[in-house]
């Protein structure tokens, strides 16, 4: 008995090896068909992403659609052809479809620099303030391929335009300084153009120090001495903006135009009665040579209405008198000179003396006038 047994037990042990061996191959030949199988569908959908790419590039929006959502049927989650979606999504103007895709994509990469600044722009296209914000902020500080500097840069410039139109000056003027601190010494172009921002911004003096380090970078660029001259004159700093126009020139000599600029600047530092540190008597003096630069100026102009007439008969009279130095006469004479101007539009020419005489009388008020906002 126990002999047959271990017979049977013998002659059972090839069958179970032959078993063994079958279940293995078929293991192998499954995995090797799940494999060829997960290949051909890994090649499909890049295929189909492939073609939704370059459909995208045709503007072939909706068509690219399709062929992003055959894509991710074939590689769910893929997250670069989902973000592809996502963008041709809100390209179509489907925002509510693009939001859906981001969220969830997000949720899967929440560091992603390229789908932050997606879901950005759909809370911008949607009006929604402080969400727009908070994304720009991640997609400038996320994970960008490559490290690209540059995409930061633009985000944060697209990031300032959308806040221009939905923000405060303060929101933007503070984007603006983080850019200023961010910017290479070396980016012209990006500097120049912030600084052009900040200047529409009011920020008048980050803008001149920011165009002022840009020019040790690139000495002899006119155009930036012109903008930075143009920067310090909207400031005040009109002798500043003279020595920078006087720079440009000693670079270019046959720039007309920086020329005639310099020559407004000159002839309102001579006339301007407001500069500050001057004594009475030069204040005076300048009032008096005010009103008979804009009396001069608008002669040919001044019978044209019964306030210009009236004005520049009173004008004419009072530079009869022996000149006073005193500080009422001055204003009085000062608030002459803005009235007979603001009478004749019409003499308010393109030379340099008009020009210099509008910048001088800028925010005076004439008698029975309101000050300017």
């Amino acid at each position: 008995m126990a002999g047959a047994a271990e017979g049977g037990s013998a002659d059972r042990r090839p069958l179970v090896v032959i078993v063994i061996v079958a279940i293995g191959l078929l293991g192998g030949v499954t995995a090797l068909l799940a494999s060829v199988h997960g290949e051909r569908r890994t090649a499909l959908a890049q295929a189909h992403r492939d073609r939704g790419d370059a459909l995208v590039a045709r503007g072939e929006l909706a068509a690219a659609v399709v062929e992003y959502r055959s894509a991710l049927a074939l590689a769910r989650g893929h997250l670069e052809t989902g973000r592809a979606l996502a963008l041709a999504l809100l390209q179509l103007g489907r925002i509510g479809e693009a939001e859906a895709y981001l969220t969830d994509l997000l949720r899967q990469d929440p560091t992603s620099g390229p789908l932050n600044l997606a879901m950005a722009r759909v809370q911008a296209l949607r009006d929604r303030h402080d969400p727009a914000r908070a994304f720009y902020q991640r997609a400038i500080y996320g994970v960008w391929p490559d490290e690209a500097a540059g995409a930061r840069i633009a985000i944060r410039f697209e990031l300032i335009e959308f806040l221009e139109d939905h923000g405060t000056r303060e929101e933007v003027v503070s984007e603006l300084l983080r850019l200023k601190a961010e910017l290479p010494p070396d980016d012209v172009a990006h500097a120049r153009r912030a600084a052009a921002r900040l200047v529409s911004a009011g920020a008048l003096d980050a803008a001149i120090q920011l165009l002022r380090a840009t020019r040790a970078e690139v000495p002899d660029d006119v155009e930036l001495l012109s903008e930075l001259a143009a920067a310090e004159a909207a400031d005040g700093r009109r002798a500043e903006a003279a020595g920078t126009l006087r720079r440009a020139l000693a670079i270019d000599r046959d720039r007309a135009d920086l020329r005639d600029r310099l020559r407004v600047i000159e002839r309102v530092l001579a006339l301007d009665p407001n500069l500050p540190r001057l004594r009475l008597a030069t204040r005076a003096r300048r009032a008096r040579q005010v009103l008979a630069a804009v009396f001069a100026q608008t002669r040919a102009c001044a019978g044209s209405t019964p306030d210009a007439a009236a004005a520049a008969t009173e004008a004419d009279a009072r530079l009869q008198r022996r000149p006073s130095v005193d500080a009422e006469a001055a204003e009085a004479e000062l608030a002459l000179a803005a009235r007979l101007w603001n009478a004749t539009p019409a003499c308010h020419d393109s030379s340099v003396e008009a020009r210099a005489l509008a910048e001088v009388l800028a925010g005076t008020v004439a008698p029975g006038e309101e000050p300017a906002p």
